[in-house]
């Protein structure tokens, strides 16, 4: 029998749900698998001083046990919105930029490798593609998360993920993927 080892970190999976947990002064969210099991965590760090302040400005992305995977940081800068990303000791990952462009909104990452994946569709709808070199390496799209939800502001969406990607590139998608809820919410005016 030739069977797959069932994914032991967030990103051997292909599939993952991001389901909001918390919307006021903070933008939480559980990890999710395909089949519902929570596989990770994404949460703010900032002080509730910091964040009554400036808005949340500082996240860590976490496995399921604990383990950091990712530090994602809004950079204080005036117009398009950016982020960096680094790892659990502080080096670089990358960089995640908003893009001025006409008529569609575009959202590149850039890892310090080099690769540079852009992001683009509709971000305010939750369906959006993740490109290399003009190949969908990723998607992004809707899921209802049920009336309470809903109603309370939190979003849930599924992104997909091409099982040849390597694991850096998923680390940059994931990263990207939730600084992308980030720029959505303070484009709508929310609290965060």
């Amino acid at each position: 029998m030739d069977e797959q080892p069932y994914p032991t970190s967030i990103l051997d999976h292909d599939v993952l749900v991001l389901q909001q947990i918390t919307s006021f002064m903070a933008n939480d969210f559980e990890i999710l698998d395909a089949n519902g099991g929570v596989v990770g965590q994404f949460a703010g760090l900032d002080s509730g001083m910091s964040r009554f302040l400036a808005g949340p400005r500082v996240f860590a992305l976490y496995e399921a046990d604990g383990s950091p995977l990712l530090g994602l940081n809004d950079v204080h800068n005036w117009g398009m919105d950016t982020y960096e990303l680094s790892d659990p000791v502080g080096n670089p990952v990358g960089t995640v930029r908003q893009k001025l462009t006409f008529f569609r909104t575009v959202v590149e990452a850039q890892s310090v490798d080099g690769t540079l994946l852009s992001f683009e569709g509709g971000f305010f709808d939750y369906d959006y593609q993740i490109l290399d070199n003009g190949f969908e390496v990723a998607r992004v799209t809707k899921e209802w998360a049920g009336f309470s939800r809903a109603f309370m502001g939190h979003s849930r969406y599924v992104l997909s993920i091409d099982p040849r990607v390597n694991r850096p590139s998923r680390l940059l998608i994931l990263g990207t993927a939730v600084a992308l809820d980030l720029i959505r919410m303070k484009g709508s005016g929310s609290s965060t």
